[in-house]
Protein backbone atom coordinates (compact mmCIF):
# COMPACT_ATOMS: atom_id res chain seq x y z
CA UNK A 1 0.00 0.00 0.00
CA UNK A 2 0.98 3.52 -0.88
CA UNK A 3 2.50 5.40 2.11
CA UNK A 4 1.77 9.11 2.13
CA UNK A 5 4.82 11.08 2.01
CA UNK A 6 5.55 12.70 5.41
CA UNK A 7 7.40 16.82 5.62
CA UNK A 8 10.63 16.59 7.48
CA UNK A 9 9.68 17.52 10.82
CA UNK A 10 13.12 16.61 12.45
CA UNK A 11 14.82 19.63 11.40
CA UNK A 12 16.13 19.71 14.44
CA UNK A 13 17.78 15.81 14.70
CA UNK A 14 19.11 16.80 10.82
CA UNK A 15 20.94 19.26 12.16
CA UNK A 16 22.35 17.82 15.30
CA UNK A 17 23.53 14.92 12.44
CA UNK A 18 25.50 17.49 10.85
CA UNK A 19 27.20 18.99 13.50
CA UNK A 20 28.42 16.06 14.87
CA UNK A 21 29.80 15.13 11.05
CA UNK A 22 31.29 18.24 11.03
CA UNK A 23 33.09 17.60 14.40
CA UNK A 24 34.20 14.25 13.39
CA UNK A 25 35.49 15.16 10.09
CA UNK A 26 36.75 18.56 10.22
CA UNK A 27 39.97 17.62 9.03
CA UNK A 28 40.04 20.19 6.31
CA UNK A 29 43.20 20.37 5.21
CA UNK A 30 42.96 16.71 4.48
CA UNK A 31 40.73 17.89 1.84
CA UNK A 32 43.29 19.94 0.43
CA UNK A 33 45.68 17.35 0.41
CA UNK A 34 43.98 13.70 -0.18
CA UNK A 35 45.55 12.71 2.81
CA UNK A 36 43.77 11.13 5.82
CA UNK A 37 44.04 12.13 9.24
CA UNK A 38 46.75 10.32 10.86
CA UNK A 39 46.89 12.23 15.08
CA UNK A 40 47.50 9.41 18.02
CA UNK A 41 43.39 9.59 18.80
CA UNK A 42 42.51 8.49 15.27
CA UNK A 43 42.66 5.08 17.87
CA UNK A 44 39.59 6.31 19.02
CA UNK A 45 36.12 5.48 17.68
CA UNK A 46 33.06 7.61 17.13
CA UNK A 47 29.74 5.43 17.68
CA UNK A 48 28.16 6.20 13.80
CA UNK A 49 29.76 4.52 10.70
CA UNK A 50 32.32 7.21 10.07
CA UNK A 51 35.14 5.65 7.95
CA UNK A 52 38.89 5.88 9.12
CA UNK A 53 39.92 6.66 6.02
CA UNK A 54 38.12 9.81 4.84
CA UNK A 55 40.04 12.95 4.38
CA UNK A 56 38.36 14.78 7.14
CA UNK A 57 38.12 11.95 9.74
CA UNK A 58 39.53 12.70 13.46
CA UNK A 59 38.37 9.27 14.07
CA UNK A 60 37.87 5.79 13.80
CA UNK A 61 34.75 3.81 12.99
CA UNK A 62 34.02 1.06 15.57
CA UNK A 63 33.05 -1.43 12.38
CA UNK A 64 36.58 -0.97 10.88
CA UNK A 65 38.16 -0.83 14.32
CA UNK A 66 36.78 -3.90 15.31
CA UNK A 67 37.89 -6.10 11.45
CA UNK A 68 41.31 -4.70 12.53
CA UNK A 69 41.52 -5.90 15.41
CA UNK A 70 40.03 -9.46 14.00
CA UNK A 71 42.16 -9.54 11.15
CA UNK A 72 45.75 -9.32 12.86
CA UNK A 73 48.24 -11.80 12.80
CA UNK A 74 47.98 -12.43 16.08
CA UNK A 75 44.39 -13.10 17.11
CA UNK A 76 43.46 -10.97 20.02
CA UNK A 77 39.81 -9.25 21.33
CA UNK A 78 39.96 -5.48 22.41
CA UNK A 79 38.57 -4.95 25.66
CA UNK A 80 38.24 -0.84 23.75
CA UNK A 81 36.75 -2.02 20.57
CA UNK A 82 34.38 -4.44 21.86
CA UNK A 83 33.40 -2.40 25.43
CA UNK A 84 32.69 0.66 23.50
CA UNK A 85 30.00 -1.14 21.29
CA UNK A 86 28.56 -2.08 24.25
CA UNK A 87 28.42 0.92 26.28
CA UNK A 88 27.44 3.04 23.38
CA UNK A 89 24.86 0.16 23.13
CA UNK A 90 23.71 0.09 26.60
CA UNK A 91 23.65 4.05 26.96
CA UNK A 92 22.06 5.15 23.70
CA UNK A 93 20.57 1.69 21.61
CA UNK A 94 19.91 2.70 17.96
CA UNK A 95 19.55 6.64 19.03
CA UNK A 96 22.99 6.73 17.63
CA UNK A 97 21.88 5.81 14.21
CA UNK A 98 18.85 8.87 14.19
CA UNK A 99 20.92 11.43 15.71
CA UNK A 100 24.94 10.74 14.70
CA UNK A 101 25.16 8.57 11.86
CA UNK A 102 26.52 10.89 9.31
CA UNK A 103 25.01 8.07 6.59
CA UNK A 104 22.26 8.15 8.21
CA UNK A 105 21.97 11.69 7.63
CA UNK A 106 22.39 11.06 3.70
CA UNK A 107 19.49 8.43 3.47
CA UNK A 108 17.24 10.68 5.38
CA UNK A 109 18.01 14.00 2.96
CA UNK A 110 17.81 11.56 -0.44
CA UNK A 111 14.25 10.02 1.08
CA UNK A 112 13.05 14.13 1.66
CA UNK A 113 13.57 14.66 -2.25
CA UNK A 114 9.78 14.10 -3.90
CA UNK A 115 9.37 10.80 -5.96
CA UNK A 116 6.25 9.46 -6.64
CA UNK A 117 4.68 5.99 -4.99
CA UNK A 118 7.29 6.45 -1.44
CA UNK A 119 7.28 3.46 0.70
CA UNK A 120 8.81 2.42 3.78
CA UNK A 121 9.82 -1.13 3.84
CA UNK A 122 11.26 -2.80 0.65
CA UNK A 123 9.06 -6.27 -0.87
CA UNK A 124 9.93 -8.76 0.84
CA UNK A 125 11.14 -6.97 4.50
CA UNK A 126 10.47 -9.37 6.91
CA UNK A 127 13.21 -11.84 5.58
CA UNK A 128 15.32 -8.74 4.62
CA UNK A 129 15.55 -7.77 7.30
CA UNK A 130 17.40 -10.48 8.93
CA UNK A 131 20.58 -9.46 6.36
CA UNK A 132 21.99 -7.03 8.76
CA UNK A 133 22.99 -9.96 10.69
CA UNK A 134 24.30 -11.88 8.20
CA UNK A 135 26.65 -9.33 6.83
CA UNK A 136 27.59 -8.81 10.79
CA UNK A 137 28.43 -12.39 11.34
CA UNK A 138 29.79 -12.97 7.98
CA UNK A 139 31.19 -10.01 6.96
CA UNK A 140 32.69 -8.46 10.33
CA UNK A 141 33.42 -11.19 12.20
CA UNK A 142 34.01 -14.82 10.27
CA UNK A 143 35.54 -13.66 7.46
CA UNK A 144 38.24 -11.20 8.87
CA UNK A 145 38.79 -14.02 11.74
CA UNK A 146 39.04 -16.98 9.27
CA UNK A 147 40.28 -15.77 5.90
CA UNK A 148 44.14 -14.83 5.96
CA UNK A 149 46.59 -14.72 3.41
CA UNK A 150 50.05 -16.13 3.60
CA UNK A 151 51.50 -13.65 5.97
CA UNK A 152 48.86 -14.78 8.70
CA UNK A 153 46.92 -11.38 8.04
CA UNK A 154 42.84 -10.86 7.26
CA UNK A 155 41.33 -8.10 5.46
CA UNK A 156 38.43 -5.76 6.51
CA UNK A 157 35.71 -7.65 4.21
CA UNK A 158 32.73 -5.65 5.13
CA UNK A 159 34.67 -2.27 4.68
CA UNK A 160 36.65 -3.47 1.69
CA UNK A 161 33.57 -5.14 -0.36
CA UNK A 162 30.50 -3.58 1.05
CA UNK A 163 30.44 -0.35 3.19
CA UNK A 164 28.55 2.58 0.76
CA UNK A 165 29.61 4.97 3.54
CA UNK A 166 33.29 4.38 3.46
CA UNK A 167 32.71 4.14 -0.55
CA UNK A 168 31.00 8.03 0.26
CA UNK A 169 32.84 9.61 2.45
CA UNK A 170 36.26 8.06 1.50
CA UNK A 171 36.67 6.05 -1.34
CA UNK A 172 35.32 8.91 -3.72
CA UNK A 173 37.46 11.79 -2.07
CA UNK A 174 40.56 10.48 -2.15
CA UNK A 175 40.26 8.93 -6.03
CA UNK A 176 39.35 12.88 -6.84
CA UNK A 177 41.99 14.16 -4.67
CA UNK A 178 44.91 11.75 -5.66
CA UNK A 179 46.20 10.78 -9.27
CA UNK A 180 48.13 8.22 -8.25
CA UNK A 181 45.21 6.15 -6.97
CA UNK A 182 43.16 7.45 -9.88
CA UNK A 183 45.86 5.23 -12.28
CA UNK A 184 45.03 2.41 -9.86
CA UNK A 185 41.36 1.86 -9.57
CA UNK A 186 40.15 -1.59 -10.08
CA UNK A 187 36.65 -3.69 -9.85
CA UNK A 188 36.42 -3.45 -6.56
CA UNK A 189 36.23 0.55 -6.85
CA UNK A 190 33.68 0.08 -8.83
CA UNK A 191 31.58 -2.79 -7.32
CA UNK A 192 31.71 -0.37 -4.58
CA UNK A 193 30.42 2.65 -6.59
CA UNK A 194 27.68 -0.11 -8.06
CA UNK A 195 26.52 -0.73 -4.25
CA UNK A 196 26.60 2.68 -3.00
CA UNK A 197 24.58 3.74 -6.44
CA UNK A 198 21.79 1.02 -5.21
CA UNK A 199 21.47 2.26 -1.89
CA UNK A 200 20.66 5.81 -2.63
CA UNK A 201 18.79 5.06 -6.00
CA UNK A 202 16.80 2.65 -3.10
CA UNK A 203 16.89 5.85 -0.50
CA UNK A 204 14.54 7.77 -2.87
CA UNK A 205 12.00 5.69 -2.41
CA UNK A 206 12.18 3.55 0.60
CA UNK A 207 13.34 4.69 3.95
CA UNK A 208 16.73 3.90 4.96
CA UNK A 209 17.07 0.58 3.17
CA UNK A 210 21.11 0.06 4.39
CA UNK A 211 20.11 0.92 7.60
CA UNK A 212 17.22 -1.68 7.44
CA UNK A 213 18.58 -4.18 5.77
CA UNK A 214 22.73 -4.03 5.81
CA UNK A 215 24.47 -2.14 8.62
CA UNK A 216 26.07 -4.52 10.99
CA UNK A 217 26.33 -1.64 13.09
CA UNK A 218 22.89 -0.83 13.64
CA UNK A 219 22.69 -4.64 14.17
CA UNK A 220 24.38 -4.66 17.41
CA UNK A 221 22.97 -1.25 18.76
CA UNK A 222 19.56 -2.69 18.14
CA UNK A 223 20.02 -5.80 20.17
CA UNK A 224 20.65 -3.40 23.32
CA UNK A 225 17.47 -1.76 22.55
CA UNK A 226 15.52 -3.22 25.21
CA UNK A 227 18.14 -2.97 27.93
CA UNK A 228 19.69 0.38 27.29
CA UNK A 229 19.06 3.03 29.13
CA UNK A 230 17.32 5.15 26.47
CA UNK A 231 14.05 3.05 26.12
CA UNK A 232 10.66 3.83 25.59
CA UNK A 233 7.71 2.81 27.35
CA UNK A 234 3.88 1.68 26.34
CA UNK A 235 1.45 2.70 29.54
CA UNK A 236 -1.16 -0.18 28.78
CA UNK A 237 -3.81 1.63 30.67
CA UNK A 238 -3.74 5.00 27.88
CA UNK A 239 -2.87 3.19 24.68
CA UNK A 240 -6.03 2.62 22.61
CA UNK A 241 -3.97 0.60 20.01
CA UNK A 242 -5.25 3.25 17.50
CA UNK A 243 -1.88 2.65 15.07
CA UNK A 244 -0.86 6.64 15.51
CA UNK A 245 2.57 5.52 16.42
CA UNK A 246 3.10 2.58 13.50
CA UNK A 247 1.96 5.07 11.31
CA UNK A 248 4.21 7.85 11.87
CA UNK A 249 7.55 5.35 12.30
CA UNK A 250 8.92 5.33 9.23
CA UNK A 251 10.81 2.09 10.26
CA UNK A 252 7.31 0.69 10.03
CA UNK A 253 6.87 -0.66 13.67
CA UNK A 254 4.01 -1.95 15.70
CA UNK A 255 5.40 0.57 18.63
CA UNK A 256 2.41 -0.21 20.86
CA UNK A 257 3.40 -4.20 20.56
CA UNK A 258 7.33 -3.34 20.25
CA UNK A 259 8.49 -0.36 22.05
CA UNK A 260 11.79 -1.65 21.99
CA UNK A 261 11.95 -3.26 18.93
CA UNK A 262 15.45 -3.92 17.13
CA UNK A 263 14.65 -1.94 14.37
CA UNK A 264 14.08 1.22 15.78
CA UNK A 265 16.26 4.24 15.44
CA UNK A 266 14.81 6.43 18.40
CA UNK A 267 14.13 9.56 16.01
CA UNK A 268 11.15 9.62 18.62
CA UNK A 269 8.21 10.46 15.84
CA UNK A 270 6.16 8.05 17.52
CA UNK A 271 6.39 10.10 20.89
CA UNK A 272 5.12 12.92 19.05
CA UNK A 273 2.41 11.29 17.10
CA UNK A 274 0.78 9.49 19.98
CA UNK A 275 -2.63 11.02 21.01
CA UNK A 276 -3.05 10.06 24.38
CA UNK A 277 0.56 10.47 25.10
CA UNK A 278 0.84 6.54 26.38
CA UNK A 279 4.05 6.21 24.47
CA UNK A 280 7.17 7.91 27.05
CA UNK A 281 10.87 7.56 26.50
CA UNK A 282 12.95 7.09 29.76
CA UNK A 283 14.68 10.41 29.48
CA UNK A 284 10.75 11.67 29.78
CA UNK A 285 10.19 9.33 32.86
CA UNK A 286 13.79 11.20 34.27
CA UNK A 287 12.61 14.61 33.88
CA UNK A 288 9.11 13.75 35.55
CA UNK A 289 10.64 12.09 38.76
CA UNK A 290 13.34 15.01 39.07
CA UNK A 291 10.36 17.39 39.19
CA UNK A 292 7.77 15.12 41.32
CA UNK A 293 11.36 15.12 43.85
CA UNK A 294 11.62 18.23 44.50
CA UNK A 295 9.75 19.72 46.90
CA UNK A 296 6.66 22.07 46.98
CA UNK A 297 8.03 25.54 46.83
CA UNK A 298 4.41 26.74 48.48
CA UNK A 299 5.18 24.35 51.63
CA UNK A 300 5.80 25.78 55.26
CA UNK A 301 8.69 23.90 56.02
CA UNK A 302 11.45 26.14 54.79
CA UNK A 303 14.23 26.17 57.10
CA UNK A 304 14.92 29.72 58.73
CA UNK A 305 17.94 31.50 57.42
CA UNK A 306 21.26 31.62 58.39
CA UNK A 307 24.62 32.78 57.77
CA UNK A 308 26.03 29.33 57.79
CA UNK A 309 23.51 28.43 55.63
CA UNK A 310 24.01 30.59 53.26
CA UNK A 311 27.71 30.19 53.29
CA UNK A 312 27.54 26.42 53.04
CA UNK A 313 24.98 26.95 50.22
CA UNK A 314 27.40 29.30 48.30
CA UNK A 315 30.41 26.91 48.51
CA UNK A 316 28.73 23.93 47.55
CA UNK A 317 27.16 25.69 44.17
CA UNK A 318 30.42 27.37 43.34
CA UNK A 319 32.07 24.26 43.76
CA UNK A 320 29.34 22.45 41.18
CA UNK A 321 30.24 25.39 39.03
CA UNK A 322 33.79 25.20 38.91
CA UNK A 323 33.83 21.13 38.54
CA UNK A 324 31.27 21.95 34.77
CA UNK A 325 33.28 24.52 33.95
CA UNK A 326 36.33 22.76 34.42
CA UNK A 327 34.86 20.06 32.69
CA UNK A 328 33.91 22.24 29.49
CA UNK A 329 37.54 23.89 29.53
CA UNK A 330 39.48 20.46 29.85
CA UNK A 331 37.08 19.25 27.09
CA UNK A 332 37.86 22.96 24.86
CA UNK A 333 41.32 22.50 25.45
CA UNK A 334 41.66 19.03 24.66
CA UNK A 335 40.17 19.06 21.34
CA UNK A 336 41.84 22.11 20.24
CA UNK A 337 44.69 20.31 21.24
CA UNK A 338 43.43 17.31 18.48
CA UNK A 339 43.08 20.61 15.84
CA UNK A 340 46.61 21.98 16.29
CA UNK A 341 48.00 18.93 15.93
CA UNK A 342 49.28 18.16 19.31
CA UNK A 343 47.45 15.45 20.34
CA UNK A 344 50.25 13.32 20.55
CA UNK A 345 51.18 13.91 23.75
CA UNK A 346 47.72 11.50 24.74
CA UNK A 347 47.84 8.17 24.71
CA UNK A 348 44.73 6.16 24.06
CA UNK A 349 43.64 4.99 28.35
CA UNK A 350 44.95 8.64 29.01
CA UNK A 351 42.13 10.05 26.62
CA UNK A 352 39.68 7.11 28.31
CA UNK A 353 40.70 8.38 32.03
CA UNK A 354 40.64 11.89 30.64
CA UNK A 355 37.00 11.83 29.33
CA UNK A 356 35.72 9.69 32.08
CA UNK A 357 37.00 12.09 35.42
CA UNK A 358 35.42 15.24 32.67
CA UNK A 359 32.06 12.95 33.00
CA UNK A 360 32.88 12.12 36.50
CA UNK A 361 33.35 15.80 36.88
CA UNK A 362 30.37 16.96 35.38
CA UNK A 363 27.89 14.48 37.65
CA UNK A 364 29.34 15.57 41.08
CA UNK A 365 29.08 19.02 39.94
CA UNK A 366 25.96 18.93 38.74
CA UNK A 367 24.99 17.51 42.23
CA UNK A 368 26.57 20.10 44.34
CA UNK A 369 24.89 22.88 42.10
CA UNK A 370 21.77 21.59 43.22
CA UNK A 371 22.68 21.07 46.91
CA UNK A 372 23.55 24.33 46.88
CA UNK A 373 20.54 26.04 45.67
CA UNK A 374 18.34 23.57 47.75
CA UNK A 375 20.09 25.34 50.33
CA UNK A 376 19.90 28.83 49.47
CA UNK A 377 16.39 28.36 49.09
CA UNK A 378 15.96 26.66 52.52
CA UNK A 379 15.08 23.23 51.75
CA UNK A 380 18.59 21.77 51.86
CA UNK A 381 16.91 18.78 53.98
CA UNK A 382 15.24 17.73 51.18
CA UNK A 383 18.32 17.59 49.46
CA UNK A 384 18.83 14.36 50.88
CA UNK A 385 15.87 12.45 49.50
CA UNK A 386 16.42 13.12 46.22
CA UNK A 387 17.12 10.42 43.94
CA UNK A 388 20.06 11.68 42.29
CA UNK A 389 21.87 11.75 45.67
CA UNK A 390 22.60 8.05 45.01
CA UNK A 391 24.47 8.82 42.31
CA UNK A 392 27.43 10.92 44.62
CA UNK A 393 28.78 7.33 45.82
CA UNK A 394 29.29 5.72 42.18
CA UNK A 395 30.57 8.50 40.51
CA UNK A 396 33.24 9.52 43.45
CA UNK A 397 34.30 6.07 43.41
CA UNK A 398 34.93 6.46 39.28
CA UNK A 399 36.40 9.44 39.27
CA UNK A 400 38.84 8.50 41.65
CA UNK A 401 39.40 4.97 39.43
CA UNK A 402 39.83 6.93 36.27
CA UNK A 403 42.20 9.30 38.10
CA UNK A 404 44.64 6.48 39.11
CA UNK A 405 44.66 4.83 35.85
CA UNK A 406 45.91 8.36 34.56
CA UNK A 407 48.88 7.95 36.42
CA UNK A 408 49.60 4.80 34.47
CA UNK A 409 49.00 6.08 31.32
CA UNK A 410 51.01 3.28 29.01
CA UNK A 411 51.24 0.47 31.64
CA UNK A 412 49.39 -2.46 30.63
CA UNK A 413 47.65 -3.13 34.03
CA UNK A 414 46.10 0.38 33.32
CA UNK A 415 44.66 -0.60 29.53
CA UNK A 416 42.88 -3.51 31.24
CA UNK A 417 41.80 -1.74 34.05
CA UNK A 418 40.25 1.04 31.42
CA UNK A 419 38.71 -2.18 29.47
CA UNK A 420 37.01 -3.64 32.45
CA UNK A 421 35.24 0.08 33.13
CA UNK A 422 34.29 -0.30 29.85
CA UNK A 423 32.36 -3.44 29.76
CA UNK A 424 31.23 -3.00 33.42
CA UNK A 425 28.66 0.03 32.03
CA UNK A 426 26.39 -2.79 30.17
CA UNK A 427 27.08 -4.89 32.70
CA UNK A 428 25.52 -3.27 35.38
CA UNK A 429 23.02 -1.93 33.52
CA UNK A 430 21.54 -5.41 32.35
CA UNK A 431 21.50 -6.80 36.29
CA UNK A 432 19.78 -2.82 37.30
CA UNK A 433 17.26 -3.18 34.44
CA UNK A 434 16.47 -7.04 35.02
CA UNK A 435 16.31 -6.30 38.71
CA UNK A 436 13.94 -3.42 38.48
CA UNK A 437 11.86 -5.77 36.55
CA UNK A 438 11.27 -8.43 38.42
CA UNK A 439 11.51 -6.95 41.72
CA UNK A 440 9.14 -4.21 41.02
CA UNK A 441 5.78 -4.39 43.40
CA UNK A 442 2.82 -2.60 43.10
CA UNK A 443 3.05 -1.61 46.49
CA UNK A 444 6.09 0.16 45.64
CA UNK A 445 4.77 1.76 42.32
CA UNK A 446 2.70 3.23 44.15
CA UNK A 447 4.45 4.80 47.09
CA UNK A 448 7.15 5.90 44.40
Amino acid sequence: MEQRREKPRDLRRHLIQAAFFALTNGYAQGFATGRIYSGENKSLCVPGLNCYSCPGAYFACPIGSLQAVLNSRNFKVSCYVFGFLMMTGALLGRLVCAFLCPFGLVQDLIYHIPFPRKRKNMPGHSRLRWLRWLFLFVFVLALPSLVRNAAGIGKPWFCEYVCPSGTLLAGIPLVALTPQLQASIGWRFWLKCSILAAVLALSLKYYRPFCKYVCPLGALYGACNPISFYRFRVDQEKCVRCGSCQAACRMDIRVFEHPNSPDCIRCGDCLRACPTHALTSTWQDLQQRTVRDLPDPSAASAEPASALRTAIGFVLAALGLVMLAGFGLLTALTFAGVFLGQADSYTLVGLISLYGSAFMDTVIGYILMKAGALILHGRGRSFFALRAVRMLVPAAALLIITRILAQFNANAFSALAAGILWWSLPIVQLILALSCRAGKKPAEEGSD
